[in-house]
């Protein structure tokens, strides 16, 4: 949930902006006033150069005074030229200040509004992932022989929170109201269902349990919000980027064994391959006998997926898709390898890569990746496929001249690449929007499927919301006269000296104690003090604690703090 700090954050990094915004209008104002000398080809033939540089000398003296002398305040002059070139500069200066302001004040609401949206978006997203772990199962049903139409159903498609967040009827209406649909999204949703849930053991274990009951449900969402939705770490994902096995070596091992005692050396080799590979990852491993099952599950997969689901386009050439069904009955895998040896090393070269891929995604989800040696990790892989290339006959090695690159390449959450889009702020707003994710599951409860409350904004939106925009508007308006206050009781220190970002600190700090009765002096001066420990230097804390110190001793005296309430709290 929102809390003040995060919206003094949210009203500080604004007002940060909008000073930027200041400078650069006057930087854009002041070119203006030099524009205005600048002659086209027909007035450099009769034009006095002398008059004109006196001129935009006294144009720019009018808006520079503007500024420094006299802020705020148009100065006269009877020169026509310079003063209209100067009045043309500030106008534009105005206008766009104006225009900052607005931009800014708006902005605190969108950003508040994208925070809400993103919780919104997410619970949907919990919904769309169970809707499509169903999609998977039903197609894979009618793709099957009666023998797999037998398997159990899997637990999520039936999970009993995305079953209870979809028949909430809130929840609905400000999905529709928003426009989230996921399924726009095809990309990102299958993304986390194929290539993250379903590699993840402990999703895989909770699919596969038997009668699982409320409370593991529940624990699954929880661990796909933390894990999956809100996993920050980027990840090392070990792709094969190169597989060569030259013609010379494949025909030499092809004189040994036919394709289909290749096929079954691979198969048969799969079990010693899991010991191999799990000799390497410490038992101390989070999850490490739900890895090894559901790794020895995977691998067991290839020599169906390899062997089995193969269509050819013609059954005499050498072209084919991996993975899919037969396209002629009357074609035999075996018939069509023994006539075409280059379909067998493609195939033998997908078969490897099938494997590598699976001891890679079993690696991510160890949790193995995040360690910094990651040669290290690479030489498990190299080992273990060393071995499994001697298990099938065929040695990998330099001699033979069959090679294989193994890459680590960066993986990112997809979801945080969704919503780092969506938000520029992901990286402040996530911890936000998972407390109240997190919550939300929290709070519902088996004993009423049918409701419970979305999470608000903060605990009292209402008066959060008037905080922080009143917080916002007060400083723009009594800019000057904080900056006065500062100046009064710093006067060995030149304002100019001052670090941008701790002068805002300081002027929100006055603004605080000043206009908002029930919030104590004590807690305004630490909330900003600590702001200054995570947005400016490390000498500010003593500098803003000892100033906003002594200024609100002096505004308590002349009376221009008063509290009331809990403001008073810290005052007896």
């Amino acid at each position: 949930m929102l809390n003040r700090r995060y919206l003094r954050i949210k009203v500080m990094q604004s007002l940060y902006a909008l000073e930027l915004a200041k400078d650069a209008n006057y930087q854009v104002a002041l070119d203006l006033v030099n524009q205005a000398f600048v002659l086209d080809w027909d007035e450099k033939i009769d034009a006095d150069y002398e008059k004109i540089a006196l001129d935009k000398q006294l144009a720019l003296q009018i808006y520079q005074q503007y500024f420094e002398i006299n802020p705020g305040s148009i100065p006269k002059n009877e020169n026509t030229k310079a003063f209209k070139a100067a009045l043309d500069a500030i106008h534009y200066y105005q206008n766009q200040i104006t225009r900052d302001k607005n931009f800014y004040a708006k902005n605190l609401l969108t950003q508040v509004d994208t925070i809400y949206e993103i919780y919104i978006s997410i619970l949907s997203l919990l919904i769309e992932l169970s809707e499509t772990a169903l999609i998977e199962r039903e197609k894979a049903l009618e793709s099957e022989t009666a023998q797999f139409k037998s398997i159990k159903e899997g637990n999520f498609e039936t999970n009993s929170i995305c079953l209870i967040l979809r028949k909430n009827d809130i929840l609905e209406t400000e999905i529709i109201k928003r426009g989230i649909n996921w399924r726009n999204n095809r990309v990102v949703l299958n993304e986390i269902y194929h290539k993250i849930l379903r590699n993840d053991p402990v999703f895989q274990e909770y699919d596969l349990k038997s009668n699982p009951n409320f409370e593991d449900h529940k624990e699954i969402i929880k661990h796909i919000i933390k894990e999956t939705i809100f996993k920050k770490k980027t990840s090392n994902q070990f792709i094969v980027s190169e597989t060569q096995l030259d013609q010379a070596s494949l025909d030499t091992w092809l004189q040994k064994f036919n394709t289909t005692e290749i096929f079954s050396k691979i198969r048969e080799s799969i079990p010693e391959v899991v010991e191999e590979f799990t000799k390497e990852i410490p038992e101390e491993i989070p999850n490490h006998p739900s890895l090894v099952k559901a790794l020895r599950s995977r691998l067991d997969k290839i020599y169906k997926d390899i062997y089995q689901d193969v269509k050819f386009i013609d059954s005499s050439s050498n072209n084919f898709s991996p993975r899919v069904k037969f396209q002629k009955t009357n074609s035999t895998l075996e018939k069509v390898l023994e006539t075409s040896p280059m379909l067998s090393q493609q195939l033998i070269k997908q078969a490897i890569s099938e494997i590598i891929n699976h001891l890679s995604s079993t690696l991510e989800s160890t949790k193995l990746n995040h360690v910094d040696n990651q040669s290290s990790l690479t030489s498990i892989l190299i080992n273990t496929l060393n071995f499994f290339m001697g298990k099938i006959g065929l040695p990998w090695s330099e001699n033979t001249r069959v090679t294989l690159k193994i890459e680590a390449v960066k993986k990112h959450s997809p979801v945080n690449e969704y919503f780092e889009e969506m938000d520029i702020n992901w990286s402040e707003n996530a911890k936000i929007i998972q407390s109240m994710v997190q919550n939300t599951i929290k709070n519902i409860q088996d004993q009423d499927l049918s409701a419970f409350e979305l999470v608000s904004l903060s605990k009292n939106w209402e008066e959060d919301s008037i905080f922080y925009q009143d917080l916002y508007r007060k400083n723009i308006e009594e800019s000057q006269k904080y900056d006065e206050i500062i100046v009064n009781k710093s006067k060995n220190w030149d304002l100019s000296r001052l670090a941008l970002i701790d002068k805002i600190i300081l002027k929100m700090a006055i603004c605080e104690m000043i206009h908002f009765y029930s919030i104590p002096v004590k807690v305004s001066i630490n909330e900003y003090i600590e702001l200054s420990k995570i947005y400016s230097t490390v000498k500010s804390k003593q500098f803003i604690n000892g100033l906003l110190d002594a200024i609100s001793q002096e505004l308590i005296q002349k009376r221009i703090i008063k509290k009331s309430g809990r403001g008073l709290l810290d005052n007896k």
